[in-house]
């Protein structure tokens, strides 16, 4: 073992300048790979803690399969059956909203938006009203309204302002009561607002929701519970676990988790390729030496694992140096979209462990080719080179 460690050391220390290039390109994979890891799992933690908090304590649901509102008279019966702690509702719709005081934007019209809207019931259970706010509170009667800082841009309204809903018939008056910390998107967002449901009850003109929020009693089975009470409820309205409401969000990850592997493949792929093509030069280059150690007892099953650690030790070394470098950049992106990210940085273990390995695996096998052709230097014929004359027949021909 420790002749084949020699061989790879001298073998790495023979062209210091191209042992320095391939590292660089095992870290810069290492690098990215670890930083992608990183993003795409900060990405995700802020996404399901945000989605976390919106579904708040609920357990199970009860919701239009098409996702049209329903008769609000339902609550009623899902909080009849047996189990239910407590039950939230909530309706989503549109609302047209203006400032109170008729004042003018830079166009000289008077400030509106058309916000969309979450009604959650103001008296009901503190589990079901999970948002964070940024200033102010939440609505807590008819007549209140918290904004997120879209709306309150387009409508230069801050905590305490009086807002109107323009709609057919008497406006309806509103009180901010509060800016919801909601992360800016850009021109494919849309304003958004909280407010009480009986707000858009009276807008709209019906009593509906669009999801009914289920509570149960500690140590309740949810799975039982569903198929003990799901065939009460006709189609379309289905009874589902709430666990539901995070399923196409999964299959979005799943689908990143994917295009990640991908991608890190091609990368160690192109670093075992650059390695082997390195390795394999430096193995020409060394001929002489090969064929010395074989004339003084080496064997091929030295000489080719002395490429194979050699490959191994550069690799593994350069991607564990890579590692820090990405992480940092990763959490450097996540600063500076801070505003968006606002729930931090999540460490990807297993993508820094992905880094390391699939270097460590580009080393060896970018290795087995030049290895494979180290072992098979035969003593004589390495040697035979050295001791012939150059032959110039080929300038005359050229």
């Amino acid at each position: 073992m420790r002749a084949t460690w020699w061989f790879a050391r001298q073998g790495l220390r023979a062209r210091r300048g191209r042992t320095a290039l391939l590292a660089v390109a095992v870290v810069l994979a290492s690098t990215l790979v670890a930083a992608v890891a990183g993003g795409r799992e900060t990405v995700r933690g802020n996404a399901e803690a945000s989605l976390r908090r919106s579904i708040g304590g609920t357990d199970a649901r009860l919701v239009n399969r098409f996702g049209a509102a329903f008769a609000a008279a339902e609550a009623a019966r899902v909080r009849a059956l047996p189990g239910v702690e407590a039950v939230g509702t909530s309706l989503g719709g549109s609302l047209s909203l203006v400032r109170a005081d008729g004042a003018a934007g830079e166009d000289g019209r008077p400030r509106r938006t058309v916000a969309q809207v979450r009604g959650l019931d103001s008296a009901g259970d503190a589990r079901f009203r999970m948002q964070e706010m940024r200033e102010g509170r939440l609505p807590e009667r008819a007549g209140e309204v918290a904004i997120d800082p879209l709306t309150a841009k387009a409508l230069a309204a801050g905590t305490g302002d009086r807002l109107e809903v323009q709609r057919f018939g008497d406006p309806i008056a509103l009180t901010v009561t509060g800016i919801i910390d909601r992360a800016t998107l850009g021109a494919l967002q849309r304003p958004y607002a909280v407010v009480d449901r009986g707000t858009l009850v009276e807008a709209n003109g019906s009593d509906e929701v669009t999801q009914v929020m289920v509570a149960l009693a500690p140590g309740t089975d949810v799975q039982a519970w569903l198929r003990a009470n799901a065939p009460a409820f006709e189609e379309p309205l289905s009874l589902e676990p709430s666990e539901l409401y995070t399923t196409g969000f999964d299959k979005q990850m799943d689908a990143l988790r994917l295009g990640f592997v991908l991608v890190s493949s091609i990368a160690f792929m192109s670093c075992a390729f650059i390695v082997g093509t390195g390795m394999t030069t430096a193995v020409a280059e060394q001929q002489k030496a090969l064929a010395v150690a074989r004339c003084v007892g080496a064997s091929r099953g030295q000489v080719f694992l002395s490429q194979v650690w050699a490959g191994a030790a550069l690799c593994g070394a350069s991607g564990i140096a890579g590692v820090p470098i990405g992480v940092a950049l990763a959490a450097a992106l996540r600063w500076w979209f801070r505003d968006w990210l606002s729930d931090g940085f999540f460490m990807s273990w297993a993508g820094a462990a992905l880094a390391v390995a699939g270097s460590v695996l580009a080393g060896v096998g970018g290795s087995l080719w030049p290895a494979w052709q180290a072992s098979r230097t035969r003593p004589h014929a390495a040697l035979t080179p050295q001791a012939r004359p150059p032959r110039h027949a080929w300038v005359w021909r050229l």
